[in-house]
């Protein structure tokens, strides 16, 4: 029997709410112990430096797989990624993906999580920052979960404004604001996207609105954080898809060595959290991504199960 080998082709056609969907099940699965993601293993070599996430859900059906890609070369155009699927019976290959979308999408499926989870039901403007892979993903997803009605885009450069509203524009339900200025997308905005590769913050913490939830999915260090540090610190709720992977991070990271560090909770914890109080306020928020581990497995294994349909 042939092995299955999807490509971005195949995986472009996914459906962002079931992904987000996929995504909020694998994170209960984490919650409940029956997901494994250890933080990721990176390998440094003379050319490059490997980076794997490793992961097994033990199911009825279980499963586990890895996924790896180069992160000398994280920023080429022409970059890919492989991610494997083994039967958790019998070891057999049940599968591979290969390109470079299955991990966007995934992170920007809990992206879209984080969002339904933690930003108010009722928010009506998003503002995005960034305009590359991530910042269309996280898009996507974050309108898969809230029905906004203005979306304000920013980004440095004129062209890639421009070309992201005419790729993206038959993705979102309301026509994009397109700005040169972050001050002007974030202001009044009820969600905020960071997807960009500064490492200098781009926007002021005094722009944010009472109760705005944040997405950071850019820099998180100490060397360089799109975010400004007083934004970490004085968001009320820190969440993180994966506290195994910060503590990883080590004294790496923006928050490492402060008061701060403590209060970052796991997202899966604010799902259980939202199922048994629905009182819960919506108070400012700020999701720090770092990906969790097994989810870009837990995506494969569901598009495997769909293609054999």
């Amino acid at each position: 029997m042939a092995i299955p080998v999807l490509t971005d082709e195949h995986v472009g056609q996914l459906d962002y709410r079931a992904a987000v969907a996929w995504m909020q099940t694998a994170l209960q699965s984490h919650s409940e112990g029956t997901l494994d993601a250890p933080a990721r293993v990176n390998s440094k070599l003379t050319k490059g430096e490997f980076a794997f996430t490793i992961g097994a859900h033990n199911s009825a059906n279980p499963y586990m797989g890895f996924r790896v890609y180069d992160l000398a070369h994280l920023h080429s155009p022409t970059r890919s990624e492989v991610t494997a699927v083994f039967n958790g019976r019998d070891g057999s290959l049940t599968g591979i993906v290969t390109g470079k979308l299955l991990g966007a999408i995934r992170t920007g499926a809990i992206g879209g999580v984080a969002i339904s989870c933690l930003s108010n039901p009722n928010a009506n403007i998003l503002a995005l920052l960034g305009t590359g892979l991530q910042a269309r993903t996280q898009l996507r997803a974050a309108c898969a979960v809230r029905h906004f009605h203005e979306i304000r885009v920013y980004s440095r450069d004129a062209a890639n404004r421009n070309a992201f509203r005419e790729e993206m524009s038959e993705h979102v339900p309301v026509d994009l604001t397109l700005t040169n200025e972050p001050e002007q997308a974030v202001r009044d905005a009820d969600v905020v996207i960071c997807a960009t590769t500064s490492t200098q913050p781009i926007i002021k913490t005094e722009w944010l609105k009472q109760g705005v939830h944040l997405n950071n999915v850019g820099p998180k260090f100490k060397t360089g954080h799109e975010l400004p540090r007083d934004t970490y610190e004085q968001s009320p709720r820190l969440v993180t898809d994966s506290l195994e992977q910060v503590s990883a991070f080590g004294d790496a990271f923006v928050l490492f060595g402060t008061p701060h560090y403590d209060r970052i909770g796991a997202l899966s914890a604010m799902l259980d959290e939202n199922a048994t109080d629905s009182s819960i306020s919506h108070d400012s928020s700020l999701f720090i991504s770092v990906g969790l581990a097994g989810t870009e497995v837990v995506l494969a294994q569901r598009m495997f199960e769909n293609h054999m349909e």
